[in-house]
């Protein structure tokens, strides 16, 4: 081959690999701006549903409280945000909810994570302790209950009759089995961790509750109506 017949190929072989630079840039633009118009139709989207929460949440305060409510056809919740009446400073948050139907506390976390968020707007925060309800009330902590004790080997060593003396290792397992997961989550979103479980009213998962959920109807799994749960700034 003469060197004048190979300039003009390797000319073209350029030109051909320039073009293609070319075209491959002009897609990750077209990629970036398809991305972007998304994201964007995401983000207007949960500011609208947020927007919407807003218009349909009551506000009720106290010397001593601060309470968002929230109510539909078939549900009614509230969270409240108390404190002492001398202080502005609110401590402790108590999660409620009213229904027939079956509940999921990661449902009902995103809502509280809502309705939070709205009171820091208008309230300053600095939480001590909180209560969700108790493992019964909610279908997916009552099987973390039921998984957490039933696999236990330190539980499988308490005897039918001790849980009165066994309170506090039920409180330690809650708590290392996170039972009420995915409360963690939302906590460190807040820049909050899981302190220690207290607890009052004690008795065990009943037998129908069990069936329900496919789990041996003999299993003892003790279970508190009660619960408090304290936490503490994450650093």
């Amino acid at each position: 081959m003469s060197k004048t017949t190979a300039v003009p190929k390797l000319k073209l072989l350029y030109q051909i690999a320039v073009n293609q630079l070319v075209m491959h840039f002009i897609l990750l633009i077209l990629i970036a701006f398809i991305y972007g118009c998304n994201n964007q139709s995401v983000q207007d989207e949960a500011s609208e549903e947020g927007n919407e929460l807003l218009t349909k949440v009551v506000v009720r305060r106290s010397a001593v409280d601060f309470t968002l409510v929230l109510e539909s056809d078939s549900m009614s919740r509230s969270l409240a945000f108390y404190k002492n009446e001398d202080s502005t400073t609110y401590r402790h948050m108590n999660y409620q909810f009213y229904t027939d139907s079956e509940v999921l506390l990661k449902d009902e976390l995103v809502l509280v994570n809502q309705l939070w968020s709205i009171a820091e707007d208008s309230i300053k925060l600095n939480l001590r302790s909180l209560m969700l309800g108790y493992p019964l009330e909610y279908k997916d902590v009552l099987q973390n209950q039921i998984i957490a004790f039933s696999e236990s080997t330190e539980w499988k060593e308490v005897k039918d009759g001790e849980l009165n003396e066994n309170y506090q290792l039920m409180r330690d397992i809650m708590k290392a089995q996170n039972v009420y997961y995915p409360l963690d989550s939302l906590l460190e979103t807040k820049g909050l961790l899981i302190g220690e479980f207290s607890t009052e009213k004690h008795g065990y998962v009943p037998r129908d509750e069990l069936k329900k959920l496919g789990f041996d109807e003999s299993l003892k799994i003790p279970v508190p109506f009660m619960v408090w749960i304290s936490v503490r700034q994450s650093i």
